[in-house]
């Protein structure tokens, strides 16, 4: 059995991470940005942030939901569940999550097997699959038959016209206006 993993110490005044009362209540974290010539070069989630939106993602919290409360895109949560390497550094090790984030975490969103999370990961992609929408297409583009060499069909006149109203009909017109 390996050896917890001690994380960094997690300082609340410089953290923008937000906390689990944030998930409760739908909050959005305030984010505090330390201006520096390097402020383009800085992620947007540090390894905390990274570790909580797999936690609560593996929990059935939305990717929406986790990028508003935390003050990111949704492209940058799911980088963030992809834990895919970004230029030369290494992607996160899943299984040191819970050591990076606050203890409060374990006890709202206690760890899940691999199997039971595969399983509800499963469950909300077929969920958020986009569903098929109808479309209509229009004339010129539906694949018809070309109408060529069609005669028009001959329609007598007096086939079209109604017969004249009867006089005696209570439904005619009066004729006295």
């Amino acid at each position: 059995m390996p050896t917890p993993f001690k994380g960094p110490k997690i300082h609340p005044e410089d953290c923008n991470n937000p906390t689990c009362e944030h998930f409760a209540r739908n909050r959005p974290v305030e984010k505090h940005f330390v201006i520096s010539p390097r402020l383009f070069d800085q992620r947007c989630l540090d390894r905390a942030g990274r570790a909580i939106c797999r936690i609560v993602y593996a929990h059935g919290v939305k990717i929406e939901t986790i990028a508003h409360i935390s003050c990111v895109s949704d492209d940058t949560v799911r980088r963030a569940l992809q834990n895919k390497p970004r230029f030369d550094e290494q992607p996160d090790t899943i299984e040191n999550d819970y050591a990076y984030v606050d203890p409060e975490y374990s006890v709202q969103y206690p760890p899940i097997s691999s199997h039971q999370s595969h399983g509800r990961h499963a469950r909300r992609k077929a969920e958020e699959k986009p569903k098929k929408v109808k479309t209509i297409i229009h004339a010129t583009q539906a694949d018809t038959k070309p109408r060529i060499n069609r005669e028009p069909s001959i329609i007598d006149p007096s086939e079209d016209t109604p017969p004249p109203p009867n006089k005696l009909d209570a439904r005619s017109p009066s004729p006295c206006h």
